[in-house]
């Protein structure tokens, strides 16, 4: 018997935006958005595209760590469609043993999958090196992509 699903919980925490590191917004700057003026595509069509890739990333791999020194604000979670908030609130329930109350916390929610991302930023980082040519890191996030494919089971 099909039932339906129960609703979810009313999130308690009014938080509204992502932080990443200070140390890691030149990167997000560079990979995600051009230099004004610039004819140069990116590699990623905005910074939370960035950011939902290098959580997943990082779950993929079972890696995160916390946020250390200064916290940049980068978006906000209207700024992510259906679909990406979806993907960052399973991670986070993934994260804390499929716990449905971690979505009564959009604070929580934020706090992991920020720590997701900075891992996963590092892993961006390592593979596709500090400056990489535009095809040298699409191999690498094609490479990434797949392997983040591959541990969701898809």
């Amino acid at each position: 018997m099909n039932q339906p699903l129960p609703a979810l919980p009313e999130a308690k925490d009014t938080r509204v935006h992502f932080n990443v590191e200070e140390a890691q917004a030149g990167d997000y700057q560079r990979w995600a958005r051009s230099d004004s003026g610039s004819s140069e595509r990116r590699i990623f069509d905005s910074i939370g595209s960035m950011f939902v890739f290098a959580a997943a990333l990082g779950f993929a791999r079972s890696t995160r760590r916390p946020i250390t020194g200064r916290k940049r604000d980068v978006f906000r979670w209207q700024n992510l469609d259906e679909i990406n908030q979806t993907l960052l609130r399973s991670i986070a329930m993934s994260a804390t043993d499929g716990g449905v109350e971690v979505l009564r916390d959009r604070g929580k929610i934020a706090d992991i999958v920020e720590e997701f991302a900075a891992a996963g930023v590092d892993i961006l980082i390592a593979e596709m090196g500090d400056d990489p040519s535009r095809d040298r890191a699409l191999e690498a996030l094609a490479r990434l992509t797949s392997e983040v494919a591959a541990a969701s089971g898809s």
